[in-house]
């Protein structure tokens, strides 16, 4: 199933394999000045805000989770479709992806952030 946002993997089924559109993945290419930043659009475009929040690429030991495995195959195969077959090209573009979730951890919304006036 090709899909271009997160609204459209909802109900599907659990073992439904997803793509990105093509005509979707190659706009993203073309406002992208780098795999890495490739890769980072690409995710903010098949993930809700939410869903990035606190998660790497493949996840890790520090209870940091991983995003979703259908997900992350559909963004490993438009690297390939767009940058050609290499681990290089996606491992550029995991680095790209760790790099904007960790900017997200890093800026909580000030609302999350409690605040004592009265000190």
């Amino acid at each position: 199933m090709e899909v271009e946002g997160p609204e459209d993997i909802q109900g599907m089924a659990a073992d439904t394999e997803i793509r990105v559109k093509q005509n979707a993945a190659f706009d993203i290419c073309q406002r992208s000045c780098s795999k890495a930043n490739f890769g980072w659009n690409l995710a903010q475009k098949l993930f809700a805000r939410e869903d990035l929040i606190g998660r790497n690429f493949y996840g890790n030991r520090k209870n940091v989770l991983a995003l979703s495995p259908r997900r992350r195959h559909a963004i490993e195969h438009s690297v390939c479709e767009v940058y050609g077959l290499s681990d290089g090209n996606i491992k550029k573009a995991v680095q790209g992806i760790n790099a904007g979730l960790r900017k997200l951890r890093h800026r909580q919304p000030l609302s999350l952030v409690s605040l004592d006036m009265n000190d």
